[in-house]
C-alpha cells in the first residue's frame, strides 16, 4: 500500500513540482480530462488574484516525495482538488483532503473574522465516475449544479476560417514593453476584473514565471490606441496544449469584435507553436462568454459539478 503524506506549499520549488505533476497526469489521463493546465496554477498563483493564495494550498505525497495530488482552497466554501489517476481508489486521500479543507476553511474564516462556513463544496468533473464515487461515500451530495465548464478546439491548420485576423482590429503582444504599457495594461486588468489586485509589481513577477511568454500576452487596441481586451496564452510543450487565462474586454469596449480578435490571434500563434489542442474555461452560466468560445469553434470538452457536504459531517 502506497503511503501518503501531506504538507502545505512551499514556494517557487513547489510551483515547480506542480506544473510537472499537472503535465505527468495530462499526458497519462489525456489533456481533457479536467485536471487543471500549467496556465491554471501560474495564474491562481499570481498575486494578481490573492495575495495569501499560497497559504492555503495543500500537497500530497508518496513515500518518494513525488506529488500524488494536491487540495487548493478557492472561494470561501470552495475547494479545488487534483488527485493523480494512477490512484484507482481516491476515497482514502479525498478524506484526508477533505478534513484538511474543513479546518483551513474554518481557519481562514478566523483570520479574515468572518463566519465559519457551515458546509464545504467541491466541483469535479461530471464524467469522473470514481471521484463521484469516492464522495458519496464521504457524505457528499451531488447538487445537480454545473459550475463550470472547460471549452477546447483543434488547432490542424491555418487555412481554419475562425483562425483569421479580424477586420480593423490591431492585435499586438507585449514582447517589447512600450511607454506606458504596463500601467495601461493594470487598467484594463482592473476594469474587467474589478476585484482584481494587480499592480506593475504583481504584473513583472508575472512576466518573470518560466512558463510565461510574453509573445503570447496579447491585447487588442481600439481606434485611439487604448487597450480594448486582453489575453494570456499558456502554452505547455510536452501536451502541445495552449490555455487561454484569463480573457477579458473592457465594459465600454464588449461586444464590438476585440475579444474575438485577441483570441484569434492567440489561436494563431498557439498553431504556429506547435500546439494541437487550445482550452479555455468559463462559469457554467456565463452565456456572452460561451457565445465568444463557440463562435471561435471550441465546444464543450468538460462540464464541472457541484457537491457539497456539511463541515463536520
Amino acid at each position: 500500500m502506497t503511503t501518503l503524506t501531506h504538507r502545505p506549499f512551499r514556494g517557487d520549488d513547489d510551483r515547480h513540482r506542480m506544473r510537472a505533476f499537472l503535465t505527468e497526469v495530462a499526458l497519462l489521463a489525456g489533456p481533457l480530462a479536467g485536471y487543471f493546465h500549467i496556465g491554471d496554477l501560474i495564474w491562481r498563483l499570481s498575486p494578481s488574484i490573492a495575495t495569501d493564495t499560497p497559504r492555503w494550498i495543500e500537497l500530497w505525497e508518496d513515500e518518494t516525495g513525488q506529488p500524488i495530488g494536491f487540495a487548493w482552497l478557492d472561494a470561501p466554501d470552495l475547494v479545488d482538488v487534483q488527485i493523480h489517476p494512477r490512484l484507482l481508489q481516491p476515497a482514502p486521500v479525498l478524506r484526508e483532503m477533505v478534513a484538511w479543507a474543513e479546518r483551513a476553511l474554518r481557519q481562514r474564516a478566523a483570520d479574515n473574522g468572518t463566519a465559519a462556513p457551515s458546509a464545504v463544496r467541491v466541483d469535479i468533473p461530471v464524467s469522473d465516475g470514481a471521484l463521484s464515487a469516492a464522495l458519496g461515500e464521504l457524505g457528499f451530495r451531488d447538487t445537480g449544479r454545473d459550475l463550470f465548464v472547460l471549452l477546447a478546439r483543434e488547432l490542424l491548420d491555418l487555412d481554419d476560417p475562425v483562425i483569421r485576423a479580424v477586420p480593423g482590429v490591431v492585435v499586438r503582444d507585449l514582447a517589447v514593453v512600450v511607454g506606458d504599457d504596463v500601467d495601461r495594461r493594470v487598467v484594463l486588468e482592473h476594469a474587467v476584473w474589478p476585484s482584481s489586485r494587480a499592480n506593475a509589481e504583481s504584473y513583472h513577477q508575472l512576466r518573470g514565471q518560466p512558463v510565461y511568454r510574453a509573445d503570447l500576452d496579447l491585447v487588442a487596441l481600439a481606434p485611439n490606441g487604448e487597450f480594448a481586451a486582453y489575453c494570456i496564452c499558456w502554452l505547455d510543450p510536452e501536451t502541445r496544449v495552449g490555455q487561454f487565462e484569463p480573457v477579458g474586454s473592457s465594459p465600454h469596449h464588449r461586444r464590438q469584435g476585440y475579444g474575438a480578435a485577441v483570441m484569434t490571434e492567440g489561436l494563431r500563434r498557439l498553431h504556429t507553436l506547435g500546439a494541437v489542442y487550445a482550452t479555455v474555461g468559463t462559469g457554467a452560466d456565463n452565456a456572452a462568454a460561451l457565445r465568444l468560445y463557440e463562435s471561435l469553434g471550441f465546444y464543450e470538452a468538460v462540464r464541472y459539478r457541484e457537491w457539497t457536504k456539511g463541515i463536520g459531517v
